[in-house]
């Protein structure tokens, strides 16, 4: 007789213990509502950025052509002129039609999707990440996270499916917490 009640509170337990690891811890939960100018404001520092990286390149294939512009005998007024328009030419081709293109396409999502510029709530959860607004809620695998990027003012999620997620670091309470949110994910 005191082998069966030993039995059912063994399968109890079990119970317990299986829903226990079907329960979703939430590690981290982060509230934040970004603008359009926030959104500008990532895309002109992402292309400052990346032009700091590439800033010799920037200045010697300008120098390289407007030197073989300027010819033999050398002609210092088309070395200046071939240096200063294919200056210009690099400048707007790598950085400034990306940039305004990036804009374009920026307006153009917030015109189709009405929630891009809504207040966001971002969960992670223990095997996922969960995005959550007014009008949608979306749940992610952590597969599906290709980048995260840091910069001054941002931290920003790039997914599998070309969406990314700007979160304003001021969404976070201090630089330890944003920190730690970039260690998780």
């Amino acid at each position: 007789m005191t082998c069966c009640p030993i039995i059912q509170v063994y399968e109890y337990s079990q119970v317990i213990e299986k829903k226990r690891t079907n329960i979703k811890q939430t590690i981290m939960e982060i509230e934040f509502e970004i603008t359009k100018t926030d959104y500008e404001i990532f895309y002109k520092q992402h292309f400052i950025n990346e032009l700091r990286k590439k800033i010799t390149a920037a200045i010697l294939i300008p120098l390289i052509i407007g030197y073989s512009y300027a010819g033999q005998p050398f002609y210092w007024m088309k070395f200046i002129l071939g240096t200063i328009i294919t200056g210009f030419l690099y400048l707007a081709i790598f950085y400034l039609i990306p940039y305004f293109v990036s804009i374009y396409k920026l307006r153009k999502a917030i015109l189709e999707e009405p929630g891009y510029l809504e207040k966001k709530k971002i969960s992670i959860i223990d095997e996922e990440l969960y995005f959550e607004n007014k009008t949608s809620n979306i749940t992610r695998k952590w597969e599906s996270l290709v980048s995260v990027d840091s910069n001054e003012k941002f931290v920003s999620l790039r997914l599998a499916d070309k969406r990314a997620y700007l979160i304003p670091k001021t969404a976070f309470i201090s630089e330890n917490e944003a920190t730690e949110f970039l260690g998780i994910v």
